[in-house]
């Protein structure tokens, strides 16, 4: 029982750090062209617990995704050297075990954009 319970408030704990999430997201998105890399998971829960707008991004990239499926959520899964083109202020990183991988690329691609990490996201 104890667990279950722990279960359930951590469950909702997270869900409610996702809404706070993508609010942040959406709020950004209206002024600043704002790009998520990262299509798997964290990206499907920030819109279908948290309520991101895809529609308000600027692009969707995913370095493997990107040749497995079209696109997701109605946005096209890009290259990562599609982001050039993509112009963003902010891109998003929508992954843990590559972030670091993720950021080094993106300061070669697009030197002068704002990181997110998930982290920050998450707990601000």
């Amino acid at each position: 029982k104890e667990m279950v319970s722990s279960y359930r408030a951590n469950l909702a704990d997270n869900y409610q750090r996702l809404r706070a999430a993508a609010f942040n997201l959406n709020q950004l998105a209206t002024d600043k062209r704002v790009v998520v890399w990262g299509a798997g998971r964290i990206f499907d829960s920030l819109i279908r617990q948290g309520g991101l707008r895809p529609d308000q991004l600027a692009g969707l990239v995913d370095k493997i995704l990107c040749n497995l499926v079209e696109r997701l959520h109605g946005l096209p899964v890009e290259s990562p050297n599609s982001i050039v083109d993509m112009k963003p202020d902010v891109v998003v990183v929508a992954s843990r075990a590559y972030f670091d991988e993720i950021v080094t690329e993106l300061k070669v691609l697009v030197p002068d954009c704002e990181v997110l990490g998930l982290d920050v996201l998450l707990t601000t």
